[in-house]
């Protein structure tokens, strides 16, 4: 869930974190039950969350801004100002982590909305999980949700159609709907009926499943996606960083040296917006003129952080993949069960054996030859998407390589050294196939400060290191 080993050991820390004292008569769950009128079962989730908006506030530089919920469980945990400065800022945050009562205005205001919905986009890139709305409510115009469409009904049809057939027919043939109180051979037919349409009633879903994913991504799919994201969300980290690198070196702020490392530059003169939103733009910033880096120390900036749009993931996250072996499964639990009832009895298995392992068969050979997977297709569209969002300006260097990958190289200056520094020989056989809201009080970390807007609620934290 989360990449990076440092900030791992600090979220293990906050989780494992008790609220809720020993040996006292009313522990913390029970005073914001009582206090905020929450089930027990809600206020416990409510302190998860919670909990997960305190690590936001310590790993971010900006820090985060709380829902309404979260805020509640905040103002109580400071009341408790032994646990809350000792206990948890000092020994599992590291650091203070402020609060401070709202200025008010509607500056500030509009300052700390646009604050709880970067709070919002953090948390789905962080925690890799769409914010539970119970928590986090939504602004109106907010959606990290994915695609408006359903295929759980069509799902619920094709599953009900490749098992109803041959129940039917067997009902017809053989007078039973009870599929154990077949005779032996009267059950294979039945099961060879079901493992055929079960695989049909799989590859029928998935075909059109996709075609009406494709059809919804192009229709109401993000366009806010620059090419470094393009680049993450279709491949890899790795493809990100390399793009993020190739910008640099197309704006001329970096200088590719025959070694494979890098001289910094002056400010490109006209700055373009794919470098203003490349995220190493900033850490090179801070060297100087003239200075040296290193691959290696470009490849320390990475973090997949700087690269997820937070829309694409929940369009990611959205992927029923287990949906697509339900029909499997009950296909698998009927055989299986049919097996046991055969081996309780002592009769021939053979057939049903057979069966099981062709069915097995049948379904791999769906997964690679039917159409492809729908993390796939959501690879393919984005591409097919912002080739022609791209199209009206020309695609430069970096949207070349972020959208063909490696075998766009050729076109930028040091191609040589680049595919070296890129794709080691060592990886080169891997590499070179590839392709409403908040409120408004405030808080701050460490010694620092910070002011929200109006309202009851809390703006949010100073930021992590």
């Amino acid at each position: 869930m989360i990449a990076n080993a440092e900030y791992r050991l600090i979220w293990g820390k906050i989780e494992r974190f008790e609220l809720d004292q020993p040996h006292v008569s009313v522990t913390f769950t029970d005073k914001l039950v009582a206090e905020t009128k929450w089930s027990r079962t809600f206020a416990l989730k409510a302190i998860f969350e919670y909990k997960r908006f305190m690590f936001l506030c310590r790993i971010l530089p900006h820090g985060a801004a709380p829902s309404h919920t979260v805020d509640q469980v905040w103002h109580l945990h400071l009341t408790f100002t032994q646990s809350y400065w000792n206990e948890f800022c000092k020994n599992v945050l590291g650091k203070d982590i402020h609060h401070y009562p709202s200025s008010g205005g509607k500056d500030q205001d509009a300052y700390h909305q646009k604050w709880y919905e970067d709070t919002l986009d953090n948390y789905a890139k962080v925690f890799e999980e769409i914010p539970p709305e119970a928590f986090w409510p939504r602004p109106k115009h907010k959606n990290l949700q994915g695609p408006t469409i359903s295929f759980k009904a069509l799902l619920l049809k094709y599953i009900c159609i490749s098992i109803a057939i041959p129940f039917v027919l067997s009902l017809l043939l053989y007078r039973h709907w009870n599929m154990f109180q077949l005779a032996g051979p009267d059950f294979v037919v039945f099961y060879s009926l079901l493992l055929i349409t079960t695989v049909l009633a799989t590859w029928f879903f998935r075909h059109i499943r996709n075609q009406l994913f494709e059809k919804e991504f192009k229709l109401n799919g993000p366009k806010n996606v620059n090419p470094f994201q393009v680049a993450y969300h279709t491949k890899d980290l790795e493809h990100a960083d390399h793009t993020a690198i190739i910008n640099l070196i197309e704006v001329e702020k970096l200088q590719l040296n025959a070694d494979g490392s890098y001289t910094v530059q002056r400010e490109p003169l006209v700055p373009n917006a794919e470098y203003e939103a490349n995220p190493l733009r900033k850490k090179i910033n801070h060297y100087g003129i003239g200075e040296v880096i290193t691959h290696d120390t470009m490849r320390s900036f990475v973090s997949p952080l700087n690269y997820t749009n937070a829309e694409l993931s929940g369009w990611k996250l959205w992927l029923p993949w287990q949906h697509e072996v339900f029909a499997y499964w009950v296909f698998l639990a009927i055989g299986c069960l049919r097996l046991g009832q055969g081996i309780y009895h002592e009769k021939p298995i053979t057939y049903l054996v057979l069966l099981l392992l062709l069915g097995s068969v049948f379904y791999g050979a769906v997964s690679f030859l039917t159409p492809k997977s729908l993390d796939k297709v959501l690879k393919s569209s984005l591409r097919d998407q912002y080739k022609t969002l791209w199209k009206a300006d020309k695609f430069s260097m970096t949207q070349n390589f972020a959208v063909f990958g490696p075998s766009m190289l050729h076109l930028i200056p040091g191609a040589a050294i680049l595919a070296a520094s890129f794709y080691p020989v060592n990886q080169s056989s891997a590499s070179s196939g590839s392709d409403s809201g908040g409120g408004s009080s405030s808080c701050s970390s460490g010694d620092g400060g910070g002011s929200c807007g109006g309202g009851s609620g809390c703006g949010g934290c100073g930021g992590g290191d």
